[in-house]
């Protein structure tokens, strides 16, 4: 595999993170993690209770 340059991963990372697919630490420690967007809402769709 070849090592990603900077500016092709800030691209991708500036387009997952406009997408609401992950997001950034606000002090830039490049921290980041999944959002998992709309999961609240299959939760809410989907969510079976014990009988």
């Amino acid at each position: 595999m070849e090592k990603m340059k900077s500016t092709t991963f800030n691209t991708y990372k500036e387009r997952l993170v406009g997408k609401g697919i992950i997001a950034t630490s606000n002090n830039h420690d490049g921290l980041y993690w999944l959002t998992l967007p709309e999961f609240g809402d299959y939760v809410r769709l989907y969510h079976i209770e014990d009988e």
